[in-house]
C-alpha cells in the first residue's frame, strides 16, 4: 500500500521479434497510441528517438533518417498516476494498464515507485527459469489421462515390470542439493535427503524443496532429484528425477538421453498455498535371485 499522491509507472519490456529493427517497433508503438517508453530507465518521447512529426505536424528532432540510436533495456511505458485511494475510475485505469503490459510484452509488467525500487512481475506460470504444467483439474486425477503416469495410467507407486504388481516394502531414498546448488554432505543435518518403505499399494511420498542448479564444468546441470529404489524383490535401481521445462536438460549429458525423457516429469500447482507437486511411478524388474 502506497502513502496518498506517490507517483507510479506501469511498464513492460519491449519485446522485439527476430529480424526486425528497434525503429520498426518504435513506430508500430506510435500507431498503437503509445507514446513514451524508458530507454534505461528514462523517459523519452517515441517520436523524438524515432524523429516522427508531431501530432501539430512539426517535426520534433531530425528527420528519421537522423533518428536517435537506441541502446539499452527499453521499455513500453504503460501508464502514469498519483496514488489516490477514493479514485475507483483510477483504480480501474491501472487494472486494465497491468493488462495491458502483460499483454505488449507476453507476460511480464514492472511497476515503479516514487522513492522505491522497480517491481517486476510475470504472469506465466514458471520460476526460477522452469516452466511448470498450468494446473487443472484433470491433473489431479489418476483416472485422467492428463493426471495418470503415461505408461500404466497409475501414479506415485513402486511397481512391477507389469506395470500392475505394487512392490510392498521398498525402500525408497533421496537426495538433492538445496537451492543454491550445494549438497550438504558435511553437516550432522545431513539435509535434503530422505528415506521410507512403501505400502501395500506400492505407494511413497516425500515433501521438499526444488532444488537448485549448479555448475558441471561450463554447464549448468537442470535441477534434479536422486533416488534409490531397493528391495528384497526387485533389482536395486539409482537414478535421477528431472522436471519439465528446465532450460538446462537439452545440453546436460544425463538429462538429454533417450531414456531419461520417462524421468523428466510435469510440476503442478498442488493447492492455493503454492505447492507444488511431481508424480513419478517407478517400475522395476524382477532380480535374479528371485
Amino acid at each position: 500500500k502506497q502513502k496518498e499522491a506517490t507517483r507510479i509507472m506501469i511498464t513492460c519490456p519491449l519485446q522485439i521479434p527476430k529480424g526486425r529493427k528497434i525503429s520498426d517497433e518504435l513506430n508500430l508503438l506510435l500507431s498503437k497510441g503509445f507514446t513514451r517508453v524508458l530507454v534505461n530507465g528514462e523517459v523519452k518521447f517515441i517520436e523524438e528517438l524515432i524523429g516522427a512529426p508531431s501530432s501539430e505536424g512539426e517535426v520534433k528532432k531530425k528527420p528519421s533518417a537522423k533518428a536517435k540510436k537506441v541502446e539499452g533495456d527499453v521499455e513500453i511505458l504503460i501508464d502514469r498516476a498519483a496514488v489516490n485511494a477514493t479514485d475507483e475510475d483510477l483504480t480501474f485505469r491501472l487494472s486494465d494498464s497491468v493488462q495491458t503490459a502483460f499483454f505488449e510484452s507476453h507476460g511480464d509488467c514492472s511497476v515503479y515507485v516514487e522513492g522505491a525500487t522497480k517491481k517486476s512481475f510475470s504472469d506465466r506460470f514458471e520460476l526460477d527459469g522452469i516452466s511448470f504444467t498450468e494446473p487443472s483439474i484433470n491433473l489431479f486425477s489418476f483416472n485422467n489421462p492428463f493426471g495418470a503416469c503415461q505408461i500404466c495410467e497409475g501414479f506415485g507407486k513402486i511397481l512391477g515390470i507389469d506395470c500392475i504388481t505394487p512392490i510392498e516394502n521398498a525402500l525408497v531414498e533421496i537426495w538433492h542439493c538445496d537451492t543454491e546448488g550445494e549438497y550438504d554432505n558435511d553437516t550432522e543435518e545431513f539435509r535434503h535427503r530422505g528415506a521410507q518403505t512403501t505400502g501395500k499399494t506400492g505407494e511413497y511420498s516425500f515433501k521438499t524443496i526444488l532444488p537448485g542448479k549448479y555448475l558441471n564444468g561450463k554447464l549448468y546441470r537442470p535441477a534434479h532429484i536422486h533416488f534409490r529404489i531397493t528391495s528384497s524383490t526387485t533389482n536395486e535401481l539409482v537414478s535421477q528425477l528431472y522436471f519439465i521445462g528446465d532450460p538446462h536438460i537439452t545440453e546436460d549429458p544425463w538429462a538429454s538421453q533417450e531414456k531419461a525423457k520417462d524421468r523428466i516429469r510435469p510440476i503442478v500447482l498442488e493447492d492455493t498455498n503454492g505447492n507444488l507437486v511431481v508424480n513419478l511411478d517407478v517400475f522395476t524388474t524382477p532380480s535374479e535371485s528371485k
